[in-house]
């Protein structure tokens, strides 16, 4: 029970309290203007100067707290003592909220939606059953001050010229009124405990990737040091025996290659990893902030939910590629035939190109061509290639998949008549993050891994890649590899 009242985030809370009196000071604000205009429009209204003591005492408890943490800059609050401190503040301004609406009318506001405001702070503040909690101590009051002056227990202050004076005490107005502020309410609360719930679960992965990562990195940082320990070793003994000297400047130039290759391939993962989690950090920043409407909360959140699907795609890319790269991976090669893995992801493939308005055409030969690789392996092949293919042609294109064999290889073909590569850049397309500049203008979607993985495999099972292609003609890729001459194994299965 203690849990459902906590923070969901206690580093960040005593942030997220500067953020409520933020957001106070612009809805007294906002009470001030409605106010004016009240007055403004439906004068000679002297209880409309009520509409003041709501307003005062946000301003009083919002100075309160302004000074508060202040003179406690730099003190440490309790997490009991914060909990407090925010629960007081939400429900101070539920209850205010609901004095200030009493004064404009109570039954004759359209206002009552500010609630709205304090059920998506409590959504992004607090476990999703306390956000509920507070939709129904937001009802409760609003329905307690509609029933108090229907009951004449409370005065009613009726808006002249603007609704009946006796339409507070219909039980059907009561009723709708009430009920519509019920059922936003609990959607808008359903709705943001989901989004930020989502939101949070995607933050806490990527932390945990981004642990691992970091891991990662120190035990390359040791390596790293543990090499230029063996260079230096090296260097010594040089000097000591002539005879070895060219052995070790070039085990020296080896070394400095590997460092240089590790440091830019950590540079480029933290680039390529560092701008979707800046992304989804100032989508969250604006949220928190309070700059961001409402009614814009959802494209913002699934702009960062994007952005984590993003982030997700360059793990599984890297992870794929290390695998590959792992001398000690087991391959568990077996017979499969690759025309039907090509057919298993045809209809796939036939999706994202109907999607992109780009025809697919796929040409199998009937004879089986055996090979003998991991058939997962060669589901990457085809699906890097063929969807590189379709991303980098434009609408109206075509997209043409071939299949055939030799005496000794099964040879692939895929060819487009997308951008194209310029001849530039054809050398550098299988190194790792690298894309061509017409590539990322067309399309920021994109690792830079897929024609790196696409090589790897095809070396693991002794096979090769070419590409030819012309800017704005298009791209043809052609990989071999080596076919099994004895398919008795894979006939028995």
């Amino acid at each position: 029970m203690n849990g459902l009242f906590d923070l969901i985030a206690e580093d960040d809370s005593s942030e997220f309290m500067k953020r409520l009196i933020q957001i106070r000071w612009i809805i007294a604000f906002s009470m001030l203007v409605i106010m004016l205009f009240a007055i403004y429009f439906l004068p000679n209204n002297t209880y409309l100067n009520y509409l003041l003591i709501p307003i005062i005492s946000l301003i009083g408890l919002n100075i309160i707290l302004f000074i508060y943490f202040r003179v406690r800059k730099h003190a440490i609050i309790s997490t009991k003592y914060r909990l407090f401190l925010t629960h007081f503040q939400i429900v101070f301004d539920i209850t205010f909220l609901t004095v200030f609406l009493h004064f404009l009318g109570g039954l004759e506001t359209h206002f009552f939606f500010l609630y709205l405001i304090y059920i998506v702070i409590a959504g992004f503040l607090f476990e999703k059953q306390m956000c509920f909690i507070y939709v129904i101590f937001a009802n409760i009051m609003f329905l307690g001050l509609l029933v108090l002056e229907w009951q004449e227990i409370i005065p009613h202050y009726n808006l002249p010229n603007f609704r009946s004076p006796l339409r507070f005490q219909q039980p059907i107005h009561i009723f709708t009124t009430s009920f519509t502020l019920l059922v936003i309410s609990l959607l808008t609360a359903y709705i943001i405990s989901a989004m930020v719930g989502k939101l949070r679960e995607r933050e806490r992965e990527l932390m945990e990737m981004n642990v691992a990562c970091e891991l990662k990195t120190r035990e390359l940082i040791e390596a790293n040091l543990a090499c230029e320990l063996k260079t230096k070793e090296l260097a010594e003994a040089n000097l000591s025996c002539e005879l070895k000297t060219k052995e070790l400047a070039e085990l020296n130039s080896r070394l400095e290659k590997i460092d240089r290759t590790r440091t830019q391939f950590i540079w480029a993962v933290t680039h390529e990893m560092r701008a979707p989690v800046s992304a989804i950090q100032s989508y969250m920043n604006l949220i928190l902030q309070g700059y961001i409407p409402p009614e814009k909360i959802y494209d913002v959140i699934q702009k960062a939910e994007r952005q984590a699907q993003r982030q997700l795609e360059l793990i599984n890319d890297l992870l794929q590629l290390a695998q590959l790269e792992d001398p000690n991976m087991e391959v568990n090669a077996e017979p499969i035939n690759i025309c039907k893995v090509l057919e298993e992801i045809a209809d796939p493939m036939n999706a994202i190109a109907e999607e992109k308005g780009v025809t697919l055409c796929i040409n199998i030969d009937n004879e089986p061509a055996i090979v003998n690789a991991n058939q997962e392996h060669i589901k990457s092949l085809w699906t890097n290639l063929i969807s590189n293919a379709i991303k980098y042609t434009n609408n109206g294109g075509c997209v043409k998949v071939e299949l055939k064999q030799d005496s000794n290889n099964v040879i692939g073909i895929v060819e487009d008549n997308g951008i194209g590569i310029p001849d530039t850049c054809l050398p550098y397309i299988f190194d790792q993050f690298y894309r061509a500049n017409n590539a990322k203008n067309m399309t920021r979607q994109g690792t830079g891994l897929g024609l790196s993985i696409v090589k790897r495999i095809l070396e693991t099972y002794g096979g090769d890649i070419k590409a030819e292609s012309k800017v704005g003609e298009g791209t043809k890729f052609t990989f071999v590899i080596p076919k099994m001459r004895d398919i008795s194994n894979y006939n028995k299965q």
